[in-house]
């Protein structure tokens, strides 16, 4: 069987989102010799990047020198290799590597804010259908409005800032000068042992930018939520006669989204973890 090797210089090449069936046999590798793999991960619906990896005998310089004597299509840059999946399979053990991709990170993040976003609204509107906080009672209506007003400015739209941060940082960034001033220490000795090659400088700022105003977000909407939940802990709505079926529901609804958002955050703040680890290496970028 035929694959398709694809010389890259950075995993950052492989754009996940653009892959389709016909291309998971496909292999790509890298100059330092290292070959990578695609695998559709059915649990997750999603394709992951893995790096290929030999147990008995390293010869990715060999495949590397290999390939480069082929005639290359430059315009393409892909060539065929006939042999390969016989000498990957026939003499020698390939475990699998899951790579960090941060891209993919960041994007499917950025999707889960669409529907965060969306989900605070519907929790503020049922609390105030369920009537389980009447305007009567003033101290409590006016605590309420004061979560929610935060969850207004630091959920809500904070997300369309974020957004519309990635979007200036992808397709309309500033001069590197201006980001590179609100790096921190560590940040600005990355840029600089990027050697001023913009290109990689740029990709480093954009998932510098993405991961703390990701983490930033996502803490402070804890924050709120927690409260909110302690907030609504007190009333015993089992007990409260008053209220009409429609209204019982609406408070369910909230508790049970409340409940989902704050699962689906400690899963992105943990998601976040590797991808500050993989900012501390400029050869990343």
């Amino acid at each position: 069987m035929k694959h398709k090797i694809i010389r890259i210089d950075s995993i950052a090449e492989i754009d996940t989102s653009k892959i389709n069936v016909y291309d998971l046999n496909n292999r790509y590798i890298d100059p330092r010799g290292n070959i990578y793999g695609l695998k559709y991960d059915r649990l997750r619906k999603k394709i992951e990047i893995i790096r290929l990896v030999r147990t008995l005998t390293d010869e990715a310089p060999v495949m590397q020198h290999k390939i480069i004597q082929k005639k290359i299509d430059d315009t393409r840059n892909i060539v065929e290799e006939e042999d390969y999946e016989e000498e990957l399979d026939g003499d020698m053990s390939v475990e699998e590597e899951r790579i960090f991709d941060p891209l993919t990170l960041v994007n499917e993040t950025l999707r889960m804010m669409d529907s965060h976003r969306e989900r605070l609204k519907g929790i503020m509107m049922n609390i105030k259908n369920s009537n389980v906080f009447p305007k009567e009672n003033k101290s409590e209506s006016i605590e309420l409005e004061n979560i929610f007003r935060n969850m207004e400015i630091d959920g809500i739209q904070h997300f369309e800032k974020v957004d519309n941060y990635e979007r200036e940082l992808t397709s309309y960034p500033r001069s590197i000068t201006y980001y590179q001033a609100k790096v921190d220490t560590h940040g600005r000795q990355v840029i600089e042992m990027l050697g001023g090659n913009n290109e990689r400088i740029l990709r480093f700022i954009h998932f510098y930018e993405m991961y703390n105003s990701i983490t930033a977000l996502y803490r402070n909407l804890r924050k709120i939520l927690t409260t909110l939940i302690e907030f609504v802990a007190v009333k015993d709505v089992e007990n409260m006669k008053t209220l009409t079926a429609f209204e019982r529901q609406s408070f369910e609804d909230a508790t049970v989204s409340i409940d989902n958002t704050m699962r689906e955050i400690d899963r992105i703040l943990d998601s976040m973890v590797p991808m500050g680890e993989y900012l501390q290496d400029p050869e990343n970028f």
